[in-house]
């Protein structure tokens, strides 16, 4: 059954809470979700692509986040075959809280197809017959490496950020970019947590990334980090993702962080601006 969009409906779990509202990075696991679910409908699961040795990989993603979808939420995420070539493909995605209209989140996700040693090759027929591209067009944001680098954070890629072909599961990016932000604001004097207590939020309003080479367990990842003011009350920071023992990038980022003190949209505050080098503030 050849079928152009689809739409499952999911209950939020305490794991993906982050103070009072669902995690940015869960979206991008709900996507995942809602995705395998409408290759389920259209009798197309994802084993019958493993079982021809192919895998549709995912070379970028990106959401913007219109409002926060609540703790303890049950969401309809809809996902849409948008575009289809011969060996890359785009989802797009709307999630919907309770009986909104418009949706709390839209997303997209690019993809490719690839034999199981990485080698880009053509979508099969069934992956064909089983979807029926919308035809709409996705905005992207246009991502740039940092034109230069604020900060730095090392880690080192952890057994459970893998996914069952060996390489980073790509929403795990979207969390060392948080987790690279937190900690370079605590190192800086910045308390979220405290700041939080007060009413003071830094919600992410946008975030995407492009992958561009895998990584695997226990490769040492750096992450250079530029700050930038994005108008009056957000800041936007750029990110790349370089594999420490061959410098070669492995992909490039970018989140935008909204500043909400008690329910409102403020201009950036100095403090947080010279945390993150921003100099011109």
């Amino acid at each position: 059954m050849s079928t152009g969009r689809h739409t499952c409906v999911i209950r939020s779990r305490l794991k993906e809470i982050s103070f009072d509202h669902i995690y940015f990075g869960t979206l991008f696991t709900w996507f995942e979700v809602a995705r395998t679910e409408m290759g389920r409908a259209a009798g197309l699961p994802y084993v019958e692509l493993e079982k021809n040795r192919i895998g549709s990989f995912v070379t970028a993603a990106g959401a913007q986040y219109h409002r926060p979808i609540p703790a303890g939420a049950t969401v309809a995420v809809e996902a849409r075959m948008a575009e289809m070539g011969r060996a890359r493909c785009s989802f797009a995605y709307a999630v919907f809280t309770g009986n909104d209209e418009s949706p709390a989140v839209t997303g997209y996700t690019d993809h490719i197809a690839a034999d199981f040693s990485g080698r880009p090759t053509r979508l099969p027929a069934c992956f064909a017959e089983a979807f029926a591209p919308t035809g709409e067009s996705i905005p992207r944001p246009s991502l740039e490496e940092p034109a230069r680098v604020h900060w730095n954070t090392d880690l080192r890629v952890r057994y459970e950020e893998t996914d069952a072909f060996g390489v980073v599961y790509n929403g795990n990016y979207f969390a060392w970019m948080e987790a690279s932000w937190s900690e370079h604001l605590a190192e800086n004097g910045m308390d979220v947590v405290e700041a939080f207590r007060q009413g003071r939020t830094y919600p992410v309003v946008e975030a995407s990334c492009r992958f561009l080479s895998p990584l695997r367990y226990d490769d040492p990842v750096s992450i250079e980090v530029e700050s930038r003011l994005e108008g009056r009350t957000r800041v936007a920071l750029r990110y790349r993702f370089v594999a420490a023992s061959t410098g070669v990038t492995a992909g490039i980022g970018q989140m935008v962080h909204a500043v909400v003190n008690k329910g409102r949209v403020v201009p950036v505050p100095r403090e947080l601006a010279r945390a993150l080098g921003i100099t011109d503030s």
